[in-house]
């Protein structure tokens, strides 16, 4: 059977049982990139899945360019079960190409504004879903963490964005190197935050990527009985932009969308997202639309500013009193003393306007004059009170004026936070409802995926957490190696969807899944923390000894400060321990990954998982243990293993048993979810 054609009028029958179409994300994946890696994973899982039952042929596969111009990328799938069924069709839906990318300095412009605003509200974001819960100590512990986030972030925001517009005239310096180094930078940084600022401060360059993915699905609509849509990461937020989803309220519906009935007839049957960008991107709307007027202005800004002050001033008393015009004394004195006179003058403003109102409802003439007879009476106790008062500390030589702006400074800062963490911050910042007209919507986010950062707001029922990897930096691009918590879930969709009778054969979706999913996740966790915190030892304990010992490949200027060679000693004493911990937690996910693929191939076989808990746990500890043996050597002020090999070797039994003990402890305290009765029946039919 030929791949479809281009135009297909509504009274001819439609080829194909089911039409999926596969979305990128951010990036500059190549046209049919996700056709081809996607569908390959899904096709091969249906046929593990279905214990070879089904056979999977692809019939007929297009690239874009030999399809036509306006046609995408597609693989017809032929599907033979014993009762049979119509085709599939795949469908690339690649946006990738469809605007013209925005300019470096327009980059470095909007991260300005957007870059400290994203990290704000990311912490928010983990802040709001903590809090859901009734634990009342778990609230103060998620609460104490974003507050110190927050710090963190918004201190090291404007040194990003810094950064970024430094390269711009670094670009423009005649040494070839340099600046080929830099134009890759740039260009690898408009290529992905690029597609965001295209999507969130173009409204053009957003019409172009929409109208490409409604084009690509009323393509796929005109050729299949049914559609299912899966996007990933950015092309999640664009599909739901496509469908109407993304907007203010319910109430308000895209104008777009409503002067034109025929597009709100092509909602999918099903919808999978998966590392949704779309709380990070509607957040970005957001700032660009501007925040509500009961807001008061951007709390990110504020806070910014109250932070940059405060440290400002912290820096300003520090280094005073360094220089002797101050004493840590006197500061905690002017402090203290601040403290008291704001709450005498607090105080006493408090009961002179309680005072006037008491009096102004006993006598009309007070009542009429209320207003002037209190201005009167504040500017009275400041000439009184706060004038002298302040005469009197300045003649003591006390910092009031620093301590002033300290206090300022720091209310102003506490304010700011409270407003980023605040119910009426992350009101503003929801703008996701359901899709009109769309049946099914499943929306899938990895535990420690930072993308999605958690479910949808505004959607969150729809959302499923999963586990990948458990791991900051690889979550978001390990999606396809889930094959029982998410491959597992696209092909039941879409087995669903299109009705397929070998949908009975796929193995019983139960809760034992995700939670020995986490239980995976969380050993290799256990293990990564445990190697990170060993290294971290044995560097500071080989520094501490022999620092002085660290070659200096480049040769320091005699006119630059000695500590320069220090600070180049530590900068590649410090990178060789970052590449051992990474090749070493390289060697621990090797390990693990090789055990999870087995449960994951039995798990599509309909067997339980068995086997390789233990052994992938022991061999698991086995490498913690040796990174341990290192930290033995460096406590015994060994610099090399070639100066004591034997060390390691020696001690190999004794670690070997420790990993033996260890391993039986993790599975006493941590002990593998059981499989539940429904799963076992499943399994034995």
């Amino acid at each position: 059977m030929d791949a479809p054609s281009q135009t297909k009028t509504q009274s001819e029958p439609k080829q194909y049982r089911l039409g999926v179409l596969l979305v990128h994300g951010i990036g500059t994946q190549p046209s049919g990139d996700a056709l081809v890696r996607w569908g390959d994973v899904l096709l091969k899982t249906i046929r593990s899945a279905t214990r070879q039952q089904v056979r999977v042929e692809v019939g007929h596969a297009l690239r874009s360019e030999d399809a036509g111009e306006s046609n995408p990328a597609s693989a017809v799938v032929w599907l033979g079960s014993p009762k049979g069924e119509k085709p599939w069709l795949l469908a690339d839906g690649w946006w990738a190409d469809a605007f013209l990318p925005p300019s470096y300095r327009e980059l470095v412009s909007w991260s300005v504004r957007a870059l400290p605003w994203a990290i704000a509200v990311h912490i928010a974001q983990r802040f709001w879903q903590a809090t859901r819960r009734d634990n009342a100590l778990a609230k103060v512990a998620a609460t104490t963490l974003a507050i110190v986030q927050l710090l963190a972030g918004l201190a090291i925001a404007p040194l990003f964005v810094l950064f970024l517009a430094v390269t711009l005239p670094l670009g423009l310096l005649p040494i070839p190197q340099l600046r080929s180094l830099i134009f890759a930078a740039q260009g690898a940084l408009v290529s992905t935050m690029g597609d965001s600022l295209a999507f969130v401060e173009s409204p053009v360059r957003a019409a172009l990527i929409r109208t490409r993915v409604l084009h690509r699905l009323a393509w796929l609509k005109a050729h299949c009985e049914r559609t299912m849509i899966v996007a990933h990461s950015q092309g999640a937020a664009v599909v739901l932009d496509a469908l109407g989803a993304i907007r203010e309220s319910a109430n308000e519906e895209p104008l777009w969308l409503s002067g034109d009935a025929s597009l709100a007839d092509l909602a999918p049957d099903t919808l999978v997202t998966f590392g949704a960008g779309t709380n990070q991107l509607t957040s970005l709307q957001r700032l660009a639309k501007g925040l509500p007027q009961k807001m008061g202005g951007n709390p990110v800004v504020y806070a910014i500013g109250a932070l940059l002050a405060f440290s400002g001033i912290v820096g300003w008393l520090s280094i005073a009193a360094l220089l002797h015009q101050t004493t840590l004394a006197k500061i905690l004195l002017a402090g203290g003393a601040f403290l008291i006179f704001t709450a005498v003058v607090g105080g006493a403003t408090w009961a002179a306007i309680k005072l006037i109102a008491r009096i102004s409802d006993r006598w009309a003439l007070v009542k009429r004059h209320q207003d002037a007879i209190t201005v009167f009476t504040l500017t009275g106790l400041v000439l009184g009170v706060v004038v002298p008062l302040l005469v009197l500390v300045d003649r003591s030589k006390f910092p009031i004026f620093p301590i002033c702006l300290f206090f300022l400074a720091a209310i102003a800062l506490i304010g700011g936070i409270s407003k980023i963490l605040s119910k009426e911050m992350k009101a503003a910042v929801t703008m996701v409802i359901a899709p009109p007209k769309l049946s099914r919507w499943l929306d899938l986010y990895a535990s420690a995926d930072p993308v999605p950062n958690g479910p949808t707001r505004g959607v969150e029922s729809v959302s499923t957490e999963i586990w990948n990897r458990g791991s900051f930096f690889s979550d978001h691009t390990a999606y396809w190696e889930n094959l029982d918590g998410f491959v597992l879930r696209v092909v039941r969709a879409g087995a669903e969807t299109a009705g397929s009778a070998w949908r009975d054969e796929l193995p019983l979706e139960t809760p034992d899944l995700n939670q020995r999913a986490k239980w995976r996740v969380g050993r290799l966790r256990l293990a990564r923390a445990a190697v990170c915190l060993s290294w971290l030892f044995i560097g500071v304990s080989v520094w501490s000894r022999h620092g002085n010992s660290v070659p200096t490949p480049l040769a320091i200027p005699g006119w630059l400060p000695t500590a320069t060679a220090d600070a180049e000693r530590l900068a590649i004493f410090a990178g060789l321990i970052v590449l051992l911990t990474w090749v070493t937690v390289a060697a621990l996910q090797l390990i693990w990954g090789m055990w999870v693929r087995s449960e994951q191939k039995a798990l599509l076989a309909h067997q339980p998982p068995t086997g390789n808990a233990s052994h992938a746990t022991l061999a698991i500890m086995a490498v913690v243990c040796s990174i341990f043996a290192l930290v033995r050597i460096a406590a015994l002020d060994e610099l090399s293993l070639l100066q004591k090999p034997s060390e390691l070797v020696e001690a190999w039994p004794a670690l070997l048993g420790f990993a033996v003990i260890a391993t039986g402890l993790l599975r006493w305290l941590r002990p593998a979810p059981k499989a539940s009765q429904v799963e076992k029946g499943h399994t034995e039919t």
